[in-house]
């Protein structure tokens, strides 16, 4: 079966004439098209001259008329018996002076009190014209300047305007005279303004929102806004076509002039040039192409020939030429095909040479890549990296379609991807790839658009990211916990304000009860809860690392006993506690209490997973790790660890849960049974100290957790010291404590809590007032406890201002910040005494006395 022909192209012997008639038709039209534009643009401007002096100048002769009556009306006004009449009052009284009243084209006048009060009213039209204005007319027209004009209103076919002046007897105004002037048609007026314009013009007169005539008879009003008439305005009256208009105000009247003018009378000579042009421009057109066709005959029959020769070669004779005749632009050309005729045979073997170089590369290249058809989907090539990473072979692959190397899960994806993709753009993407074994794993592929043996193809390179991909999840992990933590810590800060509030209220409360002999039983429990609120804060700083830690160089056997004899006394009678600790085990670097507290999550967290009997093993051991070890369990590095460990042989934990166990607020518990901040905690404890936590689960078989501590091998490291305990004491006497706090609540419950132990407490709600409060020599202070964070100024800040004025005097630093918030503020490196918030009422009377019974502290006659 054969296709059709083409249709046979028009010849460039016709295209060249047609061509020069085209750019003639189009040069001379744009040539008339503009003249003419012109010509219109200058009639119409003369005839809004024109149409603006008539209409200005019959506003003038209007404006002369408005001031004859205006002043005729005066006179009337002035008149002796009208002001004593009007004073008398009564119509009685002015109906002798009727024709003074109304006078010549006066259809009808009143008289009013300056109040507005018709006493008098005359004129045959009377009625009629109180019909059309009413009491709207004495409203707008009356009460303002000494004199106006109203609008022109319609009565039948004459026009009517009021015109209004103010009675007075000296400079009293007594009232107003209006009198109805009547404007009666004027048949002959629309030809004496053809006559005096032009044919057709017409002059209207008229008010914006009143009445409008030709001055033959009323007409209906220009279509358009009269206020928009100062300009020249074209639009069509129903009754006489398409009109030009220009419009003037009369200066003493609200009336307008509008003088139209019929637009195709205007227009008449410059239609008439434009037949005339295009006449004229379409005789040049004939002529123009005549002349184009003669002398494009010599360029066209070389193009013939030109022409014939490149179809021989596009049918595949490329050793065809042409013969060059003579050195002008045809000759010329007749020598460039010649020319690149050459270069095509060169080109030929170029890019023969260019697609072996190719395929050379992409066999070669280092990552993955393939080809696959976009109908089909199926593989045109592949290159050795594909048949290396994937394990099929070239010949398998062939056989394959690209929806075969992914998860069945996502052929739908990658079919919808097909379907919506751009088939020349380049794209870049993600996906689960799958080698022969069934591995699958995550890849970055970039295809792009390419004609493959003639057809639709892309060309895709495949880049595994699988590793990358873990990396990135690690730094999201890290980010995560980094936003909870900074989360954790505001949020402590607030917590440590009101239980600083709640545990002082309550020791005070309780204080007083027992003091009383009464029972305690709720407040107990109040400070229960507000301990175990107190070691949830410490949790939430513990795991943004902000918690004020304090390390110590110990041998963890001592807490790790000490959790174990805790746990025994609380866990079931069906739960062993069984404990294997070597003996001289060494010493690690860590906070005793988040040691402790490690320890009890642990060992805790175990109790939870049995759910009848079982034992719980705590056990403890130094281990040498080597490089490989530490790398596999996630430790910091290499050398000595002391190892503690938690195992149970409760429910075990499911491994899809072991990757999320130490994520912060993760919990497998019921509702309000778990916070999930206890593995989390545990975890930024023993990382803060340098060290690594393990664990191997095993469900229906048990968990083992193990922290690996660095072991102290330096002999000269400081030990800890044991813990003293330090009695309740009170003030001597006299002494004299100012208190400086922002808000409010702790403000006032530490206030009392002073006063209860015996000092005399200034308290100042910002450092300014502190600040005053010492700058008096009279003011006798022995002790400043200050809140490190408020408003202007911090608590350190605030201390070095102080001891310039006082260098004796003594200070404790307070905050329910921690960390970041505190050392940033200098507390840390001002060396200065720290309470953190909440404090008990016993820590605040301790470190009161230590830092006043001091060496060189201030005595009470200080």
């Amino acid at each position: 079966m054969t296709g059709s022909a083409p249709p046979k192209a028009l010849s460039l012997q016709w295209k060249l004439p047609l061509l020069v008639g085209s750019l003639l038709l189009l040069l001379s039209g744009g040539a008339v098209v503009g003249a003419w534009a012109v010509v219109r643009q200058a009639v119409l401007a003369a005839a809004r001259e024109r149409l603006a002096t008539v209409s200005a100048e019959f506003g003038n002769g209007l404006d002369a008329q408005v001031q004859g009556y205006l002043a005729a009306a005066e006179a009337a006004a002035a008149h002796p018996e009208v002001r004593r009449a009007l004073e008398a009052g009564g119509e009685d009284a002015l109906a002798p002076l009727a024709d003074v009243l109304l006078g010549p084209r006066v259809i009808a006048a009143e008289l009013l009190t300056h109040d507005g009060r018709v006493v008098w009213a005359g004129g045959g039209s009377r009625d009629a014209v109180r019909a059309l204005e009413g009491q709207h007319l004495r409203d707008s027209s009356y009460g303002g300047p000494t004199r106006g004009v109203g609008r022109l209103l319609a009565l039948g076919d004459t026009l009517t305007f009021p015109v209004v002046v103010v009675v007075r007897h000296g400079e009293e105004r007594l009232g107003y005279l209006a009198r109805w002037i009547a404007v009666p048609p004027d048949p002959r007026m629309p030809a004496a303004v053809s006559s005096l314009v032009g044919l057709g013009a017409r002059v209207y007169i008229g008010s914006p929102g009143g009445a409008w005539s030709d001055q033959s008879a009323v007409t209906s009003p220009p279509p358009v806004a009269a206020e928009s008439l100062g300009t020249m305005r074209i639009y069509d009256r129903p009754e006489r076509g398409h009109q030009l208009a220009v419009g003037a105000s009369v200066p003493g009247a609200p009336w307008m002039v509008v003088t139209e003018f019929p637009l195709a009378t205007i227009l008449a000579p410059a239609s008439s040039f434009l037949r005339r042009a295009v006449l004229g421009m379409a005789l040049l057109l004939v002529a123009g192409t005549l002349i184009g066709a003669r002398a494009t005959r010599r360029i066209t029959s070389p193009l013939r020939h030109l022409t014939t020769a490149a179809d021989r070669m596009a049918a595949g004779g490329h050793a065809v030429r042409v013969d060059v005749q003579g050195a002008d632009e045809l000759g010329r050309l007749g020598a460039a095909f010649n020319e690149m005729a050459q270069r095509v045979d060169v080109e030929i073997l170029a890019r023969e040479t260019a697609e072996a170089q190719w395929r050379l590369l992409f066999r070669a290249n280092p990552f993955p890549m393939w080809v696959f058809d976009e109908t089909t989907l199926r593989f045109l090539a592949v290159n050795d990296a594909a048949v290396a990473r994937y394990g099929w072979s070239q010949e398998e692959f062939l056989a394959m379609t690209i929806a075969e190397i992914r998860p069945s899960e996502d052929v739908a994806r990658l079919v919808d991807a097909i379907v919506v993709r751009d088939a020349m753009a380049a794209t870049v993407g993600e996906w689960q790839h799958c080698d022969r074994a069934g591995e699958v794993f995550m890849v970055e592929v970039t295809s792009t658009a390419v004609e493959f043996d003639a057809a639709a193809a892309r060309l895709v390179m495949v880049h595994d990211v699988s590793a990358r991909r873990a990396l990135e999840q690690q730094l999201r992990q890290a980010q995560k916990m980094e936003a909870v933590g900074r989360l954790a810590g505001g949020v402590a800060h607030d917590f440590n304000n009101s239980l600083a509030v709640i545990s002082a209220c309550a020791e005070l409360t309780v204080a007083d009860l027992r003091s009383a002999g009464q029972t305690t039983e709720h407040l107990d429990e109040i400070l229960r809860a507000t301990g175990q609120a107190r070691a949830l804060t410490r949790q939430l700083l513990t795991f943004s690392r902000q918690q004020v830690t304090r390390p110590e160089v110990l041998d963890p056997t001592p807490v790790v006993e000490a959790v174990v004899r805790m746990v025994s006394r609380l866990v079931e009678e069906d739960v062993r506690i069984i404990a294997r600790l070597e003996e001289h085990l060494g010493r690690v670097r860590i906070d005793p209490v988040q040691l402790e507290q490690v320890m009890l999550n642990l060992v805790v967290n175990a109790r939870d997973a049995i759910t009848t009997q079982g034992a719980i093993t705590v056990a403890t051991t130094v281990r040498d790790v080597d490089a490989a070890v530490a790398s596999g369990q996630g430790l910091p590095g290499p050398g000595p660890y002391v190892v503690l460990s938690v195992s149970d042989n409760g429910t075990g934990i499911p491994p899809e849960i072991l990757p999320r166990l130490f994520e912060p607020f993760f919990t497998t518990k019921p509702v309000g049974e778990g916070t999930g901040l206890g593995l989390a905690t545990a975890y930024g404890i023993v990382s803060a100290a340098g060290g690594g936590i393990t664990v191997y689960s095993e469900v229906g078989v048990g968990s083992t957790f193990r922290v690996y501590l660095p072991l102290i091998l330096d002999a000269s490291a400081p030990r800890a010291t044991p813990p003293h305990s330090t009695p309740l004491p009170r003030s001597a006497g006299g002494e004299v404590v100012l208190l400086v706090e922002d808000d409010v609540a702790v403000r006032t419950v530490t206030a009392a809590v002073l006063e209860r132990l015996g000092y005399v407490v200034l308290a100042a709600e910002a450092p300014d007032a502190a600040l005053a409060l010492v700058a008096d020599p009279d003011t006798v202070v022995h002790l400043v406890l200050s809140d490190v964070v408020m408003p202007g100024m911090s608590g350190p800040a605030l201390v070095q201002r102080l001891r310039a004025a006082r260098p004796e005097l003594r200070t404790i630093l307070m905050s329910g910040y921690a960390g970041d918030a505190v050392a940033s503020r200098g507390v840390e490196a001002s060396g200065l005494p720290f309470l953190e918030k909440p404090f008990t009422l016993a820590a605040l009377a301790a470190a009161l006395r230590a830092e006043l019974d001091a060496p060189g502290a201030p005595t009470r006659s200080d």
